[in-house]
């Protein structure tokens, strides 16, 4: 965000971050009241080894991130 105020690029590490929570939030949206999609993010989630979302998308794991919220969709248990 910083860089975005000074009118720079994001550096691409960054950029597949972004990209990453964009889709995350997108398939939040429909499932959940957007006041809560940030909670779901730093809260521990069982689909994920009882990891943070935020901190698993941070690793570079966005499928395992997705899975999670596909698993929850469809109401699978962890």
């Amino acid at each position: 965000v910083v860089r975005w105020k000074r009118g720079e690029a994001p550096a691409a590490k960054q950029w597949e971050q972004l990209v990453g929570l964009d889709t995350v939030v997108s398939l939040l949206e429909g499932f959940l009241a957007v006041s809560s999609i940030p909670k779901w993010l730093r809260g521990i989630n069982a689909h994920l080894g009882d990891r943070r979302p935020i901190d698993v998308m941070r690793q570079g794991r966005l499928s395992e991130v997705v899975a999670a919220i596909e698993a929850e969709k469809a109401g699978a248990f962890a």
